[in-house]
């Protein structure tokens, strides 16, 4: 599972090579895990949009 936990901070994602590949569209096996991993915490499904910008 991906390293970052449920408490992260935008800068944090932003700086995580695995999700610069899933907003590149780059990589399905990220793209994959990445939706996953959103779903299992949708409360902070607005802060982890704002990282994709």
């Amino acid at each position: 599972m991906v390293g970052i936990k449920d408490d992260f901070c935008i800068e944090e994602l932003i700086c995580c090579e695995s999700f610069q590949q899933y907003c590149l569209g780059t990589s399905l096996a990220d793209q994959i895990l990445w939706d996953e991993w959103i779903e299992k915490i949708p409360h902070r499904k607005t802060d982890f949009e704002e990282a994709k910008k």
